[in-house]
């Protein structure tokens, strides 16, 4: 499966798009309409450029949802499941929620996970249930440390091009002006030539 970063099933009746989003009910509708769009989309859920191309079309066609329920869209276009009774569940405990801290978040996406889990799989254990959400929020974690890694690592770099553009800009410039300067004193030189020349026909002529 493609880690790209980020059970109500009937076909949903009509499109609906991001300014729909004001209420459970409409967040429920959208989810279940992007779930049956991934579901018609003929994407074999084995093939991961497919996937990937999917996840970028519905990304940017359902921007907001995506952007504001990362975890609940990817595991629609990815992993291929989604549950309306788990994500009205979620909704309800977390959609005025504002957490303090990047890992609060994270552990909040691990929960809709978990409820997930249970809603897909209604004989289970406690213990699996621990185990689960043991092992998915360790996951999200790090891929959530390996993006921010990559993410600081891709800002120094910026910063160290920009740096490094400035110096060549600075170079160049200099560069240019020393080069005009030289042309310059080319141009006086031969103008000095060009008069000491003429002067020196005159006295020539004159003598």
């Amino acid at each position: 499966m493609s880690t790209k970063l980020l059970q109500s099933n009937g076909p949903a009746q009509a499109k609906i798009t991001n300014t729909d989003l004001k209420s459970v009910e409409d967040l429920i509708r959208m989810a279940e309409y992007i779930y049956e769009r991934v579901r018609r989309s003929g994407v074999d859920p084995r093939d991961d450029k497919g996937n990937d191309n999917l996840y970028d079309d519905l990304r940017l066609e359902f921007r907001d949802f995506a952007m504001n329920y990362p975890i609940v869209f990817r595991w629609i276009v990815q992993v291929r499941q989604f549950s309306s009774k788990a994500f009205s569940q979620y909704l309800r405990k977390n959609i005025s929620n504002k957490w303090d801290t990047r890992e609060d978040y994270i552990r909040s996406q691990a929960d809709y996970l978990v409820l997930l889990f249970k809603a897909l799989n209604t004989h289970y254990k406690m213990s699996e249930v621990r185990e689960y959400r043991k092992r998915i929020t360790e996951k999200l974690l790090e891929e959530d440390k390996n993006f921010m890694e990559s993410y600081k690592k891709a800002e120094l770099e910026l910063e160290q091009e920009e740096v490094e553009l400035k110096a060549e800009r600075e170079a160049e410039l200099k560069a240019s002006v020393e080069n005009e300067c030289r042309l310059k004193e080319n141009n006086i030189e031969e103008r000095k030539a060009k008069l000491r020349e003429k002067l020196f026909n005159l006295l020539q002529e004159n003598k």
